[in-house]
């Protein structure tokens, strides 16, 4: 829209055909980190969520660290971890988080 051509190491995708209504919905394994609650770090394919806490803060609902997996379309609430249960699942979310956050800055650490 506003004519400037993106380098490859960005990352994101075009709005831009979304929002005029050219393009139709697209599924796409979504990554992120937070020090909100802690230092997490965090990855959404389809129904299943990755999270990995390295430090808690103890005002976060969640305090444990660790890798968690879940499958939000049976556990919107993030109750039950299938990390034991699913390991092919958990090794290669890990593998896709680990190859996004290669490319991306080190996160900031927690205020605390």
């Amino acid at each position: 829209a506003a004519g400037v051509v993106l380098g490859p190491e960005l990352d994101g995708i075009d709005l831009l055909p979304h929002l005029r209504g050219n393009a139709g919905l697209t599924e796409r394994t979504i990554f992120w980190r937070s020090n909100r609650w802690g230092l997490q770090h965090a990855e959404r394919q389809g129904n299943l969520k990755y999270l990995r806490i390295e430090t808690p803060q103890a005002r976060a609902k969640r305090r444990d660290k660790g890798e968690f997996l879940f499958d939000l379309s049976r556990d919107p609430r993030e109750t039950e971890n299938l990390a034991g249960s699913r390991p092919d699942a958990l090794e290669r979310l890990r593998r896709l988080y680990a190859e996004w956050e290669s490319g991306v800055l080190p996160p900031i650490e927690p205020v605390k």
